[in-house]
């Protein structure tokens, strides 16, 4: 693991590296001077790591806590985790397009800042007890 991060690292540095000095690299690097385009991918950033996160956390907590307490068997609670989560691909899948559409329209940055605001309401709202009911979950989970 640990070498494939550092491997990660080295090769990372050796594309900029490279991308810097071709006559007509795959990627151009001087995008990241414009404020806007790199305070935009870091937001994506991050916001994609705590997305996945959250879908991680949910699932193991889905698997170990919640369901067993609920009746489930240990080894239906990966197939279970999967069904339960499906609220938040729905939102996922729904809300794409329809924000990409009305960010077309309107412009990015109010919904980029709303959207980002909405989630992070969402993960406080997921500070849930042992025993929380699962529609309450699923509804702060979008």
């Amino acid at each position: 693991m640990l070498a494939g991060l550092i491997g990660g690292v080295v090769l990372l540095g050796l594309f900029c590296l490279i991308e810097t000095r071709v006559k007509e690299p795959m990627f151009r690097l001087s995008l990241f001077r414009v404020q806007a385009f790199a305070m935009g991918n870091l937001a994506a950033l991050l916001t994609a790591i705590a997305r996945g996160g959250l879908q991680f956390m949910l699932i193991m907590w889905l698997q170990g806590v919640w369901l067993p307490l609920h009746g489930y068997a240990f080894e239906d609670t990966p197939l279970w985790a999967g069904i339960f989560m499906l609220p938040l691909t729905v939102g996922f899948l729904v809300a794409g397009p329809i924000s990409g559409y009305m960010s077309d329209r309107f412009g990015a940055r109010l919904f980029s800042t709303t959207g980002l605001i909405v989630m992070a309401g969402a993960f406080v709202g997921l500070l849930l007890p042992v025993n929380f009911s699962y529609p309450a979950s699923a509804c702060s989970s979008r």
